[in-house]
């Protein structure tokens, strides 16, 4: 565990695929709420990101909270969005 805090304590920011990772289909995936919970207060920046085109941000935002996940919206990227920003 120390080694692991050690490691964080480099990290600046977390980038997350979303379907697959911190859900799948209709549940939230085994830990991920309790993970990312914990990230979040470390103080260390979190994206997640979607190639979902056929839901918005915003749907993709409600169904996160709806499992219980404590994101922002503005933290929910689609991937085209993120390949022009880049």
């Amino acid at each position: 565990m120390k080694k692991t805090i050690e490691v964080l304590g480099q990290v600046r920011g977390i980038l997350c695929d979303i379907d697959g990772t911190l859900y799948s289909e209709r549940y939230p995936t085994l830990g991920a709420i309790d993970t990312f919970s914990e990230l979040g207060k470390t103080g260390i920046k979190l994206l997640f990101l979607t190639n979902t085109d056929s839901k918005a941000p915003r749907t993709v935002y409600r169904k996160l909270m709806d499992f219980g996940f404590s994101v922002e919206e503005k933290e929910i990227l689609k991937t085209k969005i993120n390949w022009i920003l880049f």
